[in-house]
């Protein structure tokens, strides 16, 4: 079982934790704000630039995509 880290959450910038490892190009967060979710290695990095409004807006599109019972995943 992989551990998690301490990490900065790349949408909202709390405090969060880390899979300590990345599997098929996805990272998984978990966030006190945002809650469990997974994002690919690309979209971290086109996040990297954006506001946290602008990512927390394209979060609040992902959460809507997946729906309640599905794992929330960011992309590009």
């Amino acid at each position: 079982m992989m551990p998690w880290i301490t990490a900065t959450c790349p949408i909202s910038k709390h405090r969060a934790t880390v899979m300590s490892e990345t599997v098929d190009d996805v990272r998984t967060f978990r966030c006190p704000q945002c809650g469990e979710f997974h994002i690919t290695t690309a979209a971290l990095a086109k996040f990297a630039a954006l506001s946290v409004e602008v990512k927390l807006e394209r979060f609040v599109d992902a959460k809507s995509v997946a729906g309640d019972k599905h794992r929330v995943t960011v992309t590009v």
